[in-house]
């Protein structure tokens, strides 16, 4: 399934995976990623200086990994989506923890907050129980105060990314180009929930952008034209 509109779901298009070089028609479980991760830790796939060098933080893709700190340890990641699914691995070294999380839908709320949260219980940390996200009704003179053009800065995912918030019909879309949107959900006159990639978006009082808030991170967004 796949996000439509701010509350619905639909199918999502079918795709002829066998076309996708390298994870096409790829099935897996949770039992099997599990010993997955675990011979590849032991160097039973690579030999262990490999891993050693790939398992080390720095930013980005790391072919294939994500390294970094999370719960001021380090995390190994693997994750991404495609319509219909979402598939959520993390592998803390330090404590031999590995969360998987599998999903039938392309909504990131299975990587974050719950993939997150799993590890922050395993962990013994304390979770704050999640925010209620629930629609309000913004006049629309407050809505289109925030229509314009905007741009993410250098640290965000894709560098400089360029975004437009605009109304279609009576709601709110922030689009990315390249045909794909998302849709906003209202939860104050000045906050939204971008419901594509489960983000929460906090506009400026001063209009002059937004931070946008996803899987931990924080990004400034500037405006740069109105509509």
């Amino acid at each position: 399934y796949q996000p439509r509109g701010v509350a619905d779901l639909e199918r999502s298009p079918y795709i002829d995976w066998s076309a996708k070089t390298g994870n096409g028609s790829l099935y897996s479980t949770t039992s099997d990623l599990l010993k997955f991760v675990r011979a590849y830790g032991e160097g039973r796939l690579l030999p262990r200086q490999a891993v050693s060098e790939l398992w080390t933080e720095k930013p980005g893709n790391n072919y294939g990994w994500f390294v970094r700190k999370k719960h001021s340890l380090l995390a190994v990641a693997s994750n991404g989506r495609s319509p219909g699914f979402m598939s959520s691995l993390e592998y803390y070294p330090e404590k031999d923890l590995t969360v998987i999380v599998l999903s039938n839908s392309y909504s990131p709320v299975s990587q974050s907050p719950i993939a997150d949260d799993l590890a922050a219980i395993a962990l013994g940390e304390q979770i704050a129980a999640p925010a209620s996200v629930t629609r309000v009704d913004v006049a629309a003179d407050k809505l289109h105060s925030v229509v314009g053009a905007y741009r993410f800065d250098q640290t965000f995912f894709q560098p400089n990314a360029e975004v437009r918030i605009r109304i279609e019909g009576k709601e709110p879309v922030l689009d990315w180009g390249n045909n794909l949107k998302s849709a906003l959900i209202p939860v104050s006159p000045t906050e939204f929930i971008d419901r594509q990639f489960w983000a929460r978006i906090v506009v400026d009082e001063d209009g002059a952008g937004f931070t946008y808030s996803s899987s931990g991170s924080r990004f400034k967004v500037k405006r740069v034209s109105s509509e």
